[in-house]
Formats: C-alpha cells, structure tokens, sequence
C-alpha cells in the first residue's frame, strides 16, 4: 500500500469513512517465541486528510466516553509517530515507516491463525502474555489514567505494508 494512493483517494475531503481489511501479528508471550500468530481483519475506520487538528483524538475520545472534559483540557501523551501532510498518513520518528492513522468504528471480522492454521481466539488467548491477554478480554472499554477518562474509542496505527485493501471514497486500494 502506497501512502501517495491512500492520499489521493482521500482528496480534498477532510473527515471520511473507509473499509479496511489489514494482517497484525499477535505478540506472543516469550515462551511462545518459537510459535507465529496472526489476525486479519476486516473494518469499517474513520480517515483523515485536510487536517491539521491535532484535538481530532480528544474530540473523538470525549465523545466516546464518560467524562465531562473539554477536549482543550484533555492530556495528550508522546507518540512514537509524526503527522505527514495527509493526518491519516503518519510516520515513525525513527525509522520512517509509515503507518494509517483511524479510528475503529466498527470490527467487521478478525481471523486469527496460529503457525498459519485457522485458530480461535481463545486459541490464541493461551499464547499471549497477561497484559495482552487483558486487552483481548477487556475489548474495546479503555480507562485513560492521565485523564481519568474511561472511554472505548480504538484508534490503529496500521502499517501500510500490512493493509491488503482499502475502499474509500469509491477508489479500491490494493
């Protein structure tokens, strides 16, 4: 996937929604070192290009969540990416690998494979660590510490070379 695609299929819109069907490797626990696993996963996002508001997130969080804060009083934390001229393009601070920047609206399907077999999620489950298997449990409810906000908005950095397709704005990106 190429970013300058991605960028024109955006054009001149500012906020859009897209479908995105996209491979992440599943981090295993250290014992686990010697076994691969993967999930794909189909979803319909929310894009960005015209932008150059960085309170989109603290926007879209508050929204999505049970607090009260106005979205100039939220705390942002460091990232390891930087915004390109396309905010849903962003790229790593170190070693420029590129990244889609979306909100999760909605997990149309996720697939997982242990070693490149179809496997459950419970599957899976077994393999990871504690804290990664929290995550898989908890779903999609997320408690912000520094801001005392719990809240389920799912924002992905996705690399680009992971996404296997992207539909937006009736262009079909492979």
């Amino acid at each position: 996937m190429d970013a300058m695609d991605i960028k024109q299929a955006l054009g001149q819109t500012s906020t859009t929604f897209a479908g995105v069907k996209y491979t992440s490797e599943v981090k295993l626990a250290a014992k686990n070192k010697h076994i691969k696993a993967h999930k794909e996963v189909e979803a319909n996002v929310t894009l960005f290009n015209k932008l150059n508001d960085y309170g989109v997130y603290a926007r879209a969080l508050l929204k999505r969540s049970d607090s009260e804060l106005e979205p100039t009083e939220f705390k942002t934390n460091e990232t390891y990416f930087k915004h390109t001229d396309c905010f849903s393009i962003v790229e790593h601070k170190t070693n420029g690998r590129q990244y889609l920047y979306c909100i999760m609206n909605n997990i149309k399907s996720s697939t997982y494979y242990i070693d490149g077999e179809l496997a459950t999620k419970e599957q899976v489950m077994e393999l990871v660590t504690p804290s990664v298997r929290k995550q898989m449990e908890q779903g999609s409810t997320t408690y912000n510490k520094t801001n005392d906000v719990t809240h389920n908005l799912v924002l992905r950095t996705i690399a680009l070379e992971n996404i296997k397709e992207l539909n937006v704005n009736k262009h079909k990106l492979k």
